[in-house]
């Protein structure tokens, strides 16, 4: 778990993005975005587009964008942002193998600090796995704590 605060953010994050970012605020595209993530991470991403279309619908509790690349969805990224607290979420920051080393997930990074300050964040949080990891922490990000994911099962033998 990394943290940044966003007094002290660099300014290539507060600056506007070079790559073409964008809100992902139509419900019907998130069925792109489900497809992405399902291609990068080679695991179905079934859950993505019911769940963010219910929070879209109901609360300003997430931001969604893509990175495009003449057009083509070449990335996508998200901020949980809850009510009452200091800390904005990052999460699902990916981008496709072919269209990386473009500064996509920067600009992905950007675009969700950038909301999280004009929205009163204090701290920008993220689980920050090996790939994004050096890019975080070349912003500014720090190490908290180590997490480790196990997957559980909860059926009966």
């Amino acid at each position: 778990i990394m943290v940044l605060s966003l007094d002290i953010a660099p300014p290539e994050l507060l600056a506007t993005p070079t790559a073409d970012v964008r809100p992902i605020d139509d419900p019907n595209d998130l069925e792109m975005v489900r497809r992405l993530l399902s291609e990068i991470w080679s695991t179905d991403f079934a859950w993505f587009a019911s769940r963010m279309a219910r929070l879209m619908a109901t609360t300003d509790y997430v931001s969604i964008y893509g990175a495009f690349v003449n057009g083509e969805l070449a990335g996508a990224a998200w901020t949980y942002m809850q009510e009452n607290s200091h800390f904005a979420g990052l999460y699902g920051g990916s981008t496709l193998e072919r269209f990386r080393g473009r500064g996509l997930y920067t600009a992905l990074l950007a675009a969700r600090a950038q909301e999280a300050f004009r929205r009163g964040y204090t701290y920008l949080l993220i689980d920050a796995g090996k790939m994004s990891r050096p890019i975080v922490e070349k912003h500014g990000f720090r190490a908290l704590t180590q997490v480790r994911h196990h997957l559980m099962n909860f059926e009966s033998p």
